[in-house]
């Protein structure tokens, strides 16, 4: 099953709170991270790696991965928004080595990371739930990211 995801509000702008969604033509889900959640991820990184923005790539894979866990998506082609160009190998090998963690047998050959546009389902169901349109799917809290996060 192939499935597209975007985000809508970047993980790193800690004012508001990100939504991580996919979407496809048969089935669509969502998680939102609130920014006191992404504050503290950011601060446990921060005092392990330093200031990095590889920890921004960390956050990231980790929302897609819960994501995935959370709608039970184990064989899955990824196509990923671009979010975050020259770090898309980085993405892709945090992808699967969280995979692992959550017992997620992901391949990196099946994640793209591309431009999906305005025109994705992910890209609108993102934007609905941030906008308060839509109730996220799921809420991801501090300790389901730490369980990820290396």
């Amino acid at each position: 099953m192939r499935i597209e995801i975007d985000q809508s509000w970047k993980i790193e702008k800690t004012n508001k709170p990100t939504v991580i969604a996919f979407s496809n033509s048969q089935t669509e889900g969502s998680v939102l991270v609130f920014q006191e959640v992404k504050k503290l991820a950011f601060a446990y990184l921060e005092e392990r790696f330093g200031r990095d923005k590889i920890n921004i790539i960390r956050i990231f894979a980790a929302g897609i991965v819960i994501l995935l866990k959370a709608y039970n998506l184990k064989t899955v082609s990824l196509v990923v928004d671009r979010e975050y160009p020259g770090y898309e190998h980085a993405l892709q090998s945090l992808i699967v080595d969280y995979g692992k963690k959550l017992e997620f047998m992901l391949d990196a050959e099946d994640i793209s990371i591309r431009e999906i546009g305005k025109k994705s389902e992910a890209h609108w169901l993102a934007y609905d739930v941030f906008a308060g349109k839509k109730k996220a799917g799921r809420v991801i809290n501090l300790h389901e990211l730490l369980k990820v996060l290396p």
